[in-house]
């Protein structure tokens, strides 16, 4: 939302904002976080709001390229925590081209029409959100890459498990 609300310089506007994602990181880790989730900006471009089609401010460039120096802030921002925790990104921006690209929208780059929130022919519900079936895309994106992290239930249940097998195995050996 920053980035569509900028009437002062960008830059600072992106700076402000990458602050605050680190901040948060930041926080999460201080609580004991050790699996956080990020994920960059899609392509403002390819919105109706900023692709000339439904939009006010007609500005594909400009709205990909607000993207484009916010991910590059961030990625520069992600970097100390890539190794410091286990840190899962989605690549927004690179996910919706890729849909715009394989045509997986009927109507891809205009707003939804008709008011069908659940309508699988459009990629955005109105000048900026996406509809319920394209935030479910980038849910299973999201999913996918988070799917391999145990849950700590389940990392108790197999130290519990191996204790069983090595008291198991030390009462067989003495008898």
């Amino acid at each position: 939302n920053d980035l569509l609300n900028i009437s002062s310089d960008p830059n600072a506007v992106i700076t402000n904002a990458v602050t605050n994602i680190s901040l948060g990181i930041n926080s999460l880790i201080g609580a004991g976080a050790q699996n956080i989730l990020v994920m960059n900006m899609p392509n403002l471009g390819a919105t109706p709001l900023m692709n000339g089609q439904n939009g006010m401010l007609d500005d594909p460039l400009g709205g990909a390229y607000l993207a484009g120096a916010f991910n590059d802030a961030l990625d520069l921002a992600l970097t100390p925590y890539r190794t410091a925790i286990n840190l899962f990104e989605v690549d927004v921006f690179d996910l919706m081209d890729q849909f715009i690209a394989d045509g997986m929208f009927d109507n891809s780059v205009n707003m939804l029409q008709d008011n069908l929130p659940t309508s699988e022919s459009y990629m955005f519900w109105d000048k900026i959100h996406p509809t319920t079936y394209a935030h479910s895309l980038i849910a299973q994106a999201a999913y996918n890459e988070v799917a391999s992290v145990p849950e700590p239930a389940t990392l108790v249940l197999m130290g519990v498990g191996m204790l069983a097998l090595a008291a198991a195995r030390r009462i067989y050996a003495l008898k």
